[in-house]
């Protein structure tokens, strides 16, 4: 019989499965590079490199007296990946917001279309995925609004007083894991429609474990009902980029 594997079990391995993958994604951002620094699979790779350093650096505060800094990191790096993922689409207007991104202007080409990623995914049999609803989420909670500052104040007077008061630690470690998993899936995923990546799986061979169990045991404690949710009328509604 196999050992039952846990979310401490993934987050103890999470580290050498975010090593194995960062370095394919440098070595593939390398070549790229090398070929077309402005190109959109340099684009892609870069935004990939970018979400796992964040990531990387999320391990470190993933704690009750941190989840703020940790939820910051983590709308950062789900941004990275969510665009990553919009700039796989093979097509031209996608090509030519790659080309406004790498020009740094004052637009919106780091936004990625939620809408159009979430129905693309759908239509590939991917279900719960919600980017756009759960970026919403995110937003909410990563600017200086109310339910912000609600947050803050429970994890200060946690650290100020030991009591916890409706946070909830289980559900953020799970929430690191399936982030790592998420990016797995960004970049090794090749769906019809996007460019491929090219990264050679034989580099990171914990990889794919690492996410289908991560998907099989976090992912359900993610996605489970949280005590405190967001009202509704504090969360925009996603809409789909004309």
């Amino acid at each position: 019989m196999s050992p039952v594997v846990t979310v401490d079990d993934l987050l103890r391995d999470a580290p050498k499965t975010l090593d194995q993958l960062t370095g394919e994604i440098f070595r593939r951002t390398h070549e790229a590079i090398l070929v077309d620094a402005t190109s959109q699979l340099t684009a892609c790779l870069q935004l990939a490199l970018r979400s796992a350093s964040i990531l990387s650096g999320m391990s470190r505060v993933l704690d009750l007296a941190t989840l703020d800094s940790f939820e910051t990191l983590n709308r950062a790096s789900i941004e990275a990946r969510d665009l990553l993922m919009y700039f796989r689409f093979d097509e031209k207007g996608i090509r030519e917001r790659v080309g406004y991104w790498f020009a740094g202007g004052a637009d919106n080409a780091w936004k990625a279309d939620h809408a159009k990623v979430d129905e693309f995914l759908t239509k590939q049999g991917a279900v719960g995925i919600q980017l756009a609803s759960n970026w919403s989420k995110l937003s909410v909670l990563a600017h200086p609004t109310k339910y912000a500052a609600d947050n803050s104040s429970v994890i200060v007077m946690h650290r100020m007083t030991g009591l916890l008061n409706g946070l909830n630690i289980p559900q953020k470690r799970a929430d690191y894991v399936v982030g790592v998993s998420r990016l797995i899936m960004a970049v090794t995923c090749d769906l019809p429609s996007w460019i491929p990546l090219g990264l050679n799986e034989a580099n990171m061979p914990s990889v794919q474990s690492f996410s289908q169990a991560a998907e099989a045991i976090a992912a359900p404690i993610v996605d489970a009902p949280v005590d405190n949710p967001l009202p509704p009328h504090s969360i925009r509604s996603p809409k789909k980029k004309p």
